[in-house]
């Protein structure tokens, strides 16, 4: 008789298999019959409840043994018996005493008529993981409990997968901090909370900290509610397992009230360096002041002590003069009526050489009186000059004061033995008195003129030009009426310093003065007129003459003082001041 046993030996093979599996099964698995009793545990089983064999678990006290909680094993019991499936976590414990928590599936064993045969019961020891889920909690509570008491703002930003942002974290120090609730915030860009341009300053903030991968500190001006405030802020990026930044977590302060004290030290710190300017600049104008106001005073008794001698000698030298030539024509009057004198009186003629006297005698009287003017026109300057003292207002002739300038500076304008001299061209318009103050003023023509001067000295210099001979320096200074040479421009081997005034139709007088020297950098001609600043060397220049002609034109006067120059044409400085003061 022969059989077919083919589907047993296929039955056999697959029960083989499911043995197989179930043995190297990590999770614990047994099988009780339906009376209950253990029949059938696995390595797992065994490892998992320190018992070696079936015998040493039905010992131990079988299935009602190893739960912790009686009552959660009866209803495991009585679920699975009346062929329902439980699922689900509980503690139990070991032969040992171990306890330990596990995630327990249990479910009836059926044969084909849907009788219950037994119970499957599949056990995962999840101990460590739950400890792990404990120790989650905990530090989620710890950093919660930071998060949500800190007194510092704290907000989280979610890097997007398209790379955008949103703000996923708000603690409520930042809610305080800002007035914005954490409800209007979470989930939403930049933009949405902070506006446009704010918005999009912060988002490239936060794509900075993508970009180099580190956390970066940074200062910010953000606008909450209208109101500006000043905030230092910390970027951490943080990182998934792939090493990919996927979250931002800011820490920020306001220093609102740190920027204002330090706007304000700032603000404090200028103001002091402005007092500290100008009080070195209002105690070097007082200074100024009083070796002016000394020097006027002197000036002006000097003037008068020689005025009176010089009056009394350029008087009598009239006087002199006629009684010379009486004499004189006495003498021609003996020498045509005695045509042969005694020869003492002729002796006397020859060793005095009577006609050289006689030629040469009125020559020397008019020598005298032309020296004496020139005393008159010296002491007539020193007075003008004189007024530097004088505090009051007044109506004066702007070119006696020029002028006045101009003979003081004599010794600087004619040739010496370095340098040729220097022409003074003048165009003069028909000016009427100008209301001003004389003595400032033209201490404003003298620092002027003084720079003119010694600009074209050093253009003289620098250009190693012949010096000019004794014959074309004997006049006071030559004075030519306003000329340019053939090419229309003024060279430095013709030094020349241009004196035009005018009066301009809104009622205001200007007074230009130019020189053909070498000019002025454009570096230094833009601080110019900034006190203490100077060119020259130390113990030459104080620095102090064009800032205090700036100060006595602009502020005393009311009217403007430019310099136009550059390099190579010369400079020009323009003085512009009303007619009348208001």
């Amino acid at each position: 008789m022969v059989l077919d046993i083919t589907e047993r030996k296929q039955a056999e093979q697959n029960l083989m298999l499911y043995k197989q599996a179930v043995e190297s099964s990590s999770d614990a698995i047994a099988i009780a019959d339906a009376t209950g009793n253990h029949i059938y545990q696995n390595p797992a089983f065994c490892k998992l409840y320190e018992c070696e064999t079936v015998q040493d678990f039905i010992d131990f006290g079988g299935v009602s043994a190893v739960f912790t909680n009686s009552a959660v094993a009866q209803q495991i019991w009585q679920a699975t018996i009346s062929g329902q499936y439980w699922r689900g976590e509980v503690e139990q414990q070991s032969l040992n005493g171990r306890i330990m928590q596990t995630f327990l599936r249990s479910y009836s064993l059926k044969d084909s008529t849907g009788q219950n045969i037994g119970v499957v019961g599949a056990i995962t020891d999840i101990t460590e993981l739950k400890r792990v889920e404990t120790q989650l909690q905990e530090k989620e509570q710890f950093l919660r409990s930071v998060y949500d008491g800190s007194e510092h703002s704290i907000f989280v930003v979610d890097v997007l997968e398209d790379g955008d942002f949103c703000f996923t974290g708000w603690n409520p120090a930042t809610e305080r901090a800002t007035g914005i609730s954490s409800l209007d915030v979470i989930g939403k860009p930049p933009e949405s909370i902070h506006g446009a341009v704010e918005g999009a300053a912060v988002r490239k903030r936060y794509l900075k900290c993508l970009e180099v991968d580190t956390p970066i500190n940074y200062e910010e001006c953000l606008t909450f509610h209208n109101q500006e405030s000043w905030w230092l802020t910390t970027i951490n990026p943080l990182k998934d397992s792939e090493n990919k930044i996927y979250r931002l977590v800011g820490t920020t302060f306001n220093i609102t009230e740190r920027k204002q004290i330090e706007n304000q030290l700032k603000q404090q710190k200028e103001d002091l360096e402005t007092a500290i300017q100008e009080l070195q600049q209002t105690q070097m104008q007082l200074v100024q002041s009083e070796k002016m106001s000394g020097l006027g005073q002197l000036v002006a008794g000097v003037a008068h002590e020689i005025n009176n001698p010089v009056n009394f000698i350029y008087g009598n030298l009239a006087h002199a003069n006629d009684y010379t030539q009486d004499l004189l024509e006495l003498v021609q009057l003996y020498q045509q009526q005695y045509l042969d004198p005694p020869l003492s009186i002729q002796e006397l003629a020859k060793e005095i050489d009577l006609e050289f006297l006689i030629e040469d005698l009125p020559q020397i009287l008019n020598s005298m009186k032309i020296g004496a003017q020139r005393i008159r026109d010296i002491v007539v300057s020193l007075r003008t000059i004189s007024r530097m003292d004088e505090a009051e207002m007044k109506e004066v002739n702007i070119h006696e004061g020029i002028d006045s300038t101009l003979m003081i500076l004599e010794h600087r304008i004619k040739a010496t033995p370095n340098r040729c001299s220097i022409q003074i061209i003048k165009k003069y318009s028909d000016l009427p008195l100008v209301e001003c103050y004389a003595g400032q003023l033209n201490q404003v023509f003298m620092n002027i003129l003084a720079n003119a001067i010694n600009a074209l000295e050093s253009s003289l210099l620098e250009e190693g030009l012949p010096t000019q001979t004794a014959e074309n320096s004997k006049s006071q200074y030559p004075v030519v009426n306003e000329k340019t040479t053939d090419n229309g421009q003024l060279t430095t081997n013709n030094p020349q310093i241009h004196i035009r005034t005018q009066l301009l139709k809104s009622n205001q007088v200007q007074i230009c003065i130019a020189d053909n020297g070498i000019g002025i950098p454009e570096v230094v001609k833009k601080r110019l007129f900034e006190p203490f600043f100077t060119t020259k060397l130390i113990g030459k220049g104080t620095g102090m003459g064009l800032s205090i002609s700036y100060q006595i034109i602009c502020q005393k006067h009311g009217g403007s003082l430019e310099c136009i120059s550059q390099l190579g044409s010369g400079t020009e400085f323009v003085i512009t001041i009303p007619l009348r003061q208001d």
